[in-house]
């Protein structure tokens, strides 16, 4: 156990799970590191960006690989090709930032994409207009080849750079447990049916189940290759390192729990306490830790 200099007790030196999407505290911490990443990106002088947002039709009863499938397939071959590299010409577009996210509600799995893209220079509202056109003319003939349907009004819709930046300071914030926690409208997102699992909802488990299935190996953001290199950025840190929390090198510590220590702790469900007392303070901290009989260090 560690105390920042901030007065925040945390635990350290503990194996993490890496996972963006069925972790609540690992997702959390990836967030934040990938909000500072795409901020810095939006920081970047000399460039602007505009806001994709793009979904399609779903219904109740239909399993998310699939719904998230079509999604997927149907994007990666809206910006493929000769007719992709034209938008991007006629636009003046360089490269985008894909974010995923999913909620469920009473019409079903509901996936999406907000794709950022950067550009040389800001579109009009003429010009935003006529890229949702061409853009939502190819990904709707795409899923529609791969048996699904987008809403010509609600399938894509352009976003200006206000929306992107405002996307981007939201990403991670504290009030949500993830990115994936904003926009949940009338469904329910991962974490909202992660906790209906806890409050004995077998329904919400089973959904959680699937979603968990489906997102394995995923990423929260995708960067277009060379985007980052031409805003003069660093590498993406990975999920697994991203989710490990360093101790600052000024932070204290206040005490080493043995294996077998953490073990009962974690078998008690105590990890909430043992976090109050340590608050409280050195001698608090040392009395809860006898009481159970857990000799650590560092005391």
């Amino acid at each position: 156990m560690q105390a920042a200099q901030s007065s925040r007790v945390y635990f350290a030196n503990l194996v993490s799970c890496g996972s963006a999407w069925v972790c609540p505290v690992c997702s959390a911490k990836i967030s934040e590191t990938r909000r500072v990443e795409l901020r810095e990106a939006l920081a970047v002088a000399g460039v602007a960006v505009t806001m994709l947002t793009v979904t399609l039709q779903h219904h109740k009863g239909e399993r998310l690989a699939d719904v998230l499938g079509v999604l997927r397939e149907g994007w990666k071959r809206t910006k493929a090709g000769r007719g992709w590299q034209g938008i991007k010409s006629r636009f003046a577009l360089f490269g985008y930032v894909t974010a995923l996210e999913v909620t469920h509600g009473g019409a079903g799995w509901h996936p999406h994409l907000h794709v950022l893209l950067w550009g040389e220079r800001a579109l009009s509202e003429v010009e935003r207009a006529e890229l949702q056109a061409e853009v939502a003319g190819r990904f709707g003939s795409y899923v529609a080849a791969l048996g699904g349907y987008v809403s010509r009004f609600h399938g894509v819709e352009v976003s200006g750079p206000e929306a992107a930046r405002d996307y981007a300071v939201k990403w991670g914030l504290a009030e949500e447990v993830s990115k994936t926690a904003s926009k949940a409208g009338g469904g329910r997102n991962p974490w909202q049916l992660l906790r209906s699992v806890l409050e004995g909802d077998a329904a919400a488990g089973a959904l959680f189940s699937e979603y968990a299935a489906a997102m394995r190996g995923r990423h929260q953001l995708q960067w277009s290759r060379g985007l980052r290199e031409r805003l003069g950025l660093g590498a993406v840190l990975p999920d697994d390192e991203a989710a490990a929390e360093v101790a600052g090198e000024a932070d204290t510590l206040l005490a080493a729990i043995p294996l077998v220590g953490w073990k009962v702790i974690l078998a008690n469900g105590e990890r909430g306490a043992l976090l109050r007392a340590a608050t409280a303070g050195a001698e608090s901290l040392r009395v809860w830790l006898a009481e159970r009989g857990i000799v650590p260090g560092g005391l």
